[in-house]
């Protein structure tokens, strides 16, 4: 019996997961990790190195809608491509520093190139490649921040114990080189058409030239500016990025604080692990029910981990609470992107990726210190997470209204058009 010729969009989403899996988790959850021996050389606090965290973030702010603009105008496939050259170049950087501002001059350069290699590009070409099974594709791209978190974690304070910091931002910046920049440079393809290709879904379609995606209208940048739905779709991304950043950063203490740091490592772990299935589960929930109805089902997931939080007294409401909150906090990840196609259509997506990005950032590197600036004043988290049950349910609602407001203005100007 022959077998059915596999969709090379696929091939394309296995690429995006490799190469997730060796850049978000460097700059995010294995940043950490030098903390200890890097602030002992120096001879710096904690905060001191915690801004390199701040400058990435800060690069992702400023620079993700130029990197958006870039996308749209140029081969994404090379400039990917060298994004993630010169990312893994940057991170190596770090091992020539010699004082605190030379390292935080690489981490501007780590921020530069992050922001134009991982979570916006492999949105981009998940998007260009799918229009079935986009929700399932997003979620097994990303799913490489799992995984290589997982690998990556345990190898790098090997190599930090045995060879030192400095091999070792080497050592994992050449793994960068050799394993993910090649597959990205052999595999990744811009479009579809580049292969002779349909995306995935439209097989049957070839010539489809229509003012809609998969039944998704497309909206110009030009004419969203001029349009209330495109603001208030910025202001969910904002307190999006908001909840996002703020558990990250303040679980561990909170858990740790009530039932010391082997719980609340245990706890993370387990957030994580489930996190890693949560995004394929997510992504299914997205293609079967609709994106609105996903990130509404993730949202509401996410506001059930706060609620166990805030109301939490035993071991085993944290245990729920890692379930809720690791299938729901794919929404800023697998949701985020899904949510800008479904709302602007996926002609303009590289623009429109870029700039709803920034806003995000913006609210990811205020979160954490609204959480920790309510705790000190008031020596709880219990306030804080409620904060965050109320800013996840107004995201909520202002990514359903703008999406509702948006198909009535599409339907509006279909209608003037069949009149003309």
């Amino acid at each position: 019996m022959k077998l059915a010729k596999v969709h090379y969009g696929w091939v394309i989403c296995c690429a995006c997961f490799v190469v997730m899996a060796f850049t978000a988790p460097l700059v995010n959850a294995c940043a950490s990790l030098y903390l200890p021996a890097v602030t002992e050389e120096f001879e710096i606090s904690r905060s001191a190195f915690t801004v390199t965290s701040t400058l990435v973030a800060m690069c992702g702010l400023l620079l993700s809608p130029i990197w958006g603009k870039v996308y749209s105008k140029y081969n994404m496939r090379w400039i990917f491509s060298g994004s993630l050259i010169c990312f893994a170049l940057s991170y190596m950087s770090y091992s020539l520093a010699n004082s605190v501002w030379q390292f935080y001059v690489s981490s501007v350069l780590v921020g530069v190139f992050y922001s134009g290699c991982a979570f916006m590009p492999v949105s981009m070409f998940i998007t260009a490649w799918f229009n079935r099974s986009r929700g399932l594709a997003m979620s097994i791209a990303l799913g490489g921040i799992g995984i290589g978190g997982t690998f990556l974690s345990p190898l790098i304070t090997t190599m930090i114990t045995s060879y030192g910091w400095r091999t070792s931002y080497r050592m994992i910046g050449l793994l960068v080189l050799a394993v993910a920049a090649p597959i990205a440079l052999l595999l990744i393809r811009t479009r579809p058409k580049d292969k002779g290709l349909s995306p995935y879904g439209n097989e049957n379609e070839p010539n489809n030239k229509t003012n809609r995606d998969d039944g998704v209208p497309n909206i110009s940048l030009g004419e969203a500016k001029t349009h209330c739905f495109f603001y208030v779709h910025m202001l969910g991304m904002l307190l999006l990025g908001i909840i996002c950043s703020a558990p990250l950063r303040q679980i561990s203490p909170c858990i740790s604080d009530s039932y010391g740091p082997q719980a609340a490592a245990l706890i993370v772990s387990m957030y994580s692990f489930v996190g890693i299935f949560g995004k394929l589960i997510l992504g299914w929930i997205n293609d079967r029910f609709g994106t609105i109805k996903g990130a509404m089902a993730a949202f509401g997931l996410m506001g059930g981990g706060f609620l166990c939080l805030m109301l939490g007294r035993s071991m085993q409401i944290m245990y729920l609470m890692a379930i809720l909150y690791g299938i729901g906090n794919g929404v800023g990840t697998v949701s985020a992107p899904l949510l800008i196609s479904a709302t602007f259509g996926t002609k303009n997506f590289n623009i429109m990726r870029g700039l709803t990005q920034s806003p995000m950032q913006l609210g990811m590197s205020l979160g954490g210190l609204l959480l920790a600036a309510v705790f000190d004043r008031t020596g709880s988290y219990k306030l804080g997470w409620g904060m965050c049950i109320v800013i996840g349910a107004l995201s909520a609602i202002c990514f359903a209204a703008a999406k509702r407001m948006a198909d009535r203005y599409t339907e509006r100007r279909e209608d003037s058009e069949e009149k003309e």
